[in-house]
């Protein structure tokens, strides 16, 4: 199960999963499930993905937030 995806509503009761496979504890039927939404590998790079959308989030604030001396002055004085 280590670097797999599973879907919100995949049951995986009483299976083996394996990035797109499903293997049925009871009865040793497998299943290849192609569609990524469902079950699929789940690389490191992915699971990254998440911290490097929150650093550059930050990283957009503390920008808007030094540079508000510059837009904010110039915002006001065209509003009156």
């Amino acid at each position: 199960l280590a670097h797999t995806y599973v879907g919100q509503l995949v049951n995986i009761e009483k299976r083996f999963v394996n990035k797109g496979l499903m293997i049925d504890a009871d009865t040793a039927e497998s299943t290849t499930v192609v569609d990524n939404f469902l079950l699929s590998e789940a690389t490191p790079t992915i699971i990254g993905h998440g911290f490097r959308r929150l650093w550059e989030g930050a990283l957009a604030l503390i920008l808007l937030v030094l540079s508000a001396p510059v837009w904010l002055p110039a915002g006001l004085l065209m509003w009156l």
